[in-house]
């Protein structure tokens, strides 16, 4: 007993200053990532972000829990990306510190920034981070704090991950819908239109074309590629008749109409256009017609799709 006792305390003194040790390396660290910060925000208090660059000026509001372009066009921002910037931004790194209210901002690039992103508060609070030259040794970029007047390194990735261009923060979602709301089916093309129903049949959904029940699996197989659709290229947007005219859709090789019953009057019509001689993508424009898209060429959305198409294929035996 005598021989263990040394060695419990031994071994408590060593796990003591262990623990101490571990504890101080965390809140060293904690302390340096602070000197770091430029300045650090809550990005759920983020309701307005402002990007200007050389030939940009874009200007995106919270909406709810989601985010809108409201400059220079109006139009549904992917989220997603919208929350990758804000956690970059909310709270940004720098590199080091380089200097505070220079006299000549154009050594570093900043007198005239690449870009800034403005991000304001819920309380009316703005932070402006400007973009300058890249900096030497790898540092990444010098960088402004409008409020303070300081000048930064920054990562560059921090940048350059993140396409600041309008398109690029655009939903490209082409129809946002669950295939369980939808009622009905209305297909209309240059010979033929037809509409297929749903109709429940205990815990199944069946599909019909008049009193001629139709492959589910086809149906299905269908909704799921509308739904996910993605647009490829914004095209074209506030089109007028002649652009419509030019893109084959001011008389569309097909219109498909969607009934939902998640919403009263909930419907949604794609329109389809000419189809590029390259790489046969195909050129869509929704109900209002007011942007046209150019979606990834499939073989689930052909313009002459007919009934014979979502019925079952009949088995020929030998």
């Amino acid at each position: 007993m005598k021989k263990i006792l040394p060695t419990l305390i031994a071994l408590g003194l060593f796990i003591s200053v262990f623990s101490y040790y571990q504890y101080f390396q965390k809140e060293k660290a904690s302390e340096e990532a602070k000197e770091n910060l430029i300045w650090q925000e809550d990005q759920n208090k983020i309701t307005e972000i402002n990007i200007i660059g050389e030939n940009t000026s874009i200007t995106i509001k919270r909406n709810g829990t989601t985010w809108d372009i409201t400059s220079p066009i109006e139009y549904p921002a992917n989220s997603y990306t919208i929350e990758t910037m804000l956690s970059r931004f909310s709270s940004p790194k720098s590199n080091g510190f380089v200097e505070e209210e220079p006299e000549d901002l154009s050594v570093y690039g900043l007198n005239t920034p690449a870009k800034s992103i403005t991000l304001t508060d819920d309380t009316g609070n703005s932070k402006t981070l400007s973009l300058g030259n890249t900096a030497p040794l790898g540092m990444g970029y010098y960088v402004l704090d409008k409020d303070t007047k300081k000048v930064y390194t920054m990562d560059a990735s921090l940048w350059d991950e993140i396409d600041l261009e309008v398109n690029a923060l655009r939903d490209k979602t082409l129809l946002s819908f669950s295939e369980e709301y939808v009622e009905k089916i209305e297909i209309k093309n240059k010979d033929t239109s037809f509409s297929i129903t749903s109709k429940e049949d205990g815990i199944l959904t069946r599909w019909y074309s008049g009193d001629k029940e139709l492959d589910e699996v086809k149906v299905n197989t269908f909704l799921a590629s509308l739904r996910g659709k993605v647009v490829k290229e914004f095209t074209v947007d506030n089109a007028d008749e002649k652009t419509l005219e030019e893109y084959g859709l001011k008389h569309p090789r097909a219109v498909i109409t969607l009934y939902l019953s998640d919403k009263e009057d909930s419907i949604l019509t794609l329109y389809v256009g000419n189809t590029t001689e390259e790489d046969e993508d195909t050129y869509v424009a929704l109900e209002d017609k007011k942007f046209i898209y150019k979606i990834q060429a499939t073989s689930l959305l052909p313009a002459e799709l007919t009934i014979d198409s979502f019925t079952t294929t009949e088995k020929t035996e030998n």
